[in-house]
């Protein structure tokens, strides 16, 4: 009933959380604060699943066989390299975010997840800084570079795209070169430029090194390697 396969769908869930709960005396607490009223009386481990993939969630490593659409014969084992290529930028990413960001973001990792807001304009860049910013929210205006502000937000976005490369859509279909996985590339290109306005190295070539091992099902797409170059970078 719910999805963004349903035109419009969005505004039936809206209004009903928003209108018709309190209307009709349904409590929508958040699971954390639900939680908080039950604490947990037992343990339970939960085994890697997805729900459209019965090898675990071999859709978003390898070529298990699940895919969306393609040609007949068409195999995914460029998820591989994919995965290892974007792993060493998220490694990069964590390791200069875990030097850089404790002197410029009182609590790094939750100011990551606080990030959300400011992007959603629940809080102004004003009111974030003031909260997880060293030295506050002083230089707000035309902060110059190099400031804590400037090299915390840089920081933080280049973190957004980290997670953005890692979309579920870019690896759920049936080829490298295909718009959403070409899509997740660009997040990886992103995050790897606003690094170099940091003054940092990222790992490019490196990364081009595995997913040249990512094949395209279309030999008129080639490589991974040539995938960035002809649809990446030139975005």
């Amino acid at each position: 009933t719910f999805g963004h396969h349903h035109t419009y769908a969005d505004r039936g869930v809206a209004h009903a959380l928003s209108v018709e709960a309190e209307r009709r005396g349904v409590a929508l607490p958040r699971l954390a604060d639900w939680l908080a009223d039950h604490p947990p009386a037992h343990e339970a481990r939960v085994r890697l699943s997805a729900w459209s993939c019965p090898h675990g969630v071999g859709r978003w490593l390898d070529d298990c066989g699940c895919h969306t659409g393609g040609e007949p014969g068409w195999n995914q084992r460029w998820r591989g390299p994919l995965r290892v290529a974007l792993d060493l930028v998220r490694d990069h990413a964590v390791a200069v975010f875990e030097q850089r960001a404790p002197a410029v973001l009182h609590d790094p990792w939750a100011a990551r997840d606080a990030y959300v807001d400011l992007l959603l304009g629940a809080v102004t860049v004003e009111q974030f800084a003031e909260r997880h910013v060293v030295g506050g929210a002083v230089d707000v205006g035309r902060p110059p570079d190099g400031s804590p502000l400037v090299e915390a937000l840089t920081l933080l976005e280049s973190q957004r795209h980290a997670l953005l490369m890692y979309t579920s859509c870019g690896w759920f279909f049936n080829d490298l070169a295909g718009i959403e996985t070409t899509q997740i590339l660009r997040y990886a290109a992103r995050a790897m430029d606003l690094y170099r306005e940091l003054g940092e190295d990222p790992p490019e070539e490196a990364f081009l090194d595995v997913l040249a091992t990512a094949v395209s099902n279309d030999p008129d797409a080639g490589d991974g390697r040539t995938l960035w170059h002809e649809a990446v970078l030139p975005r």
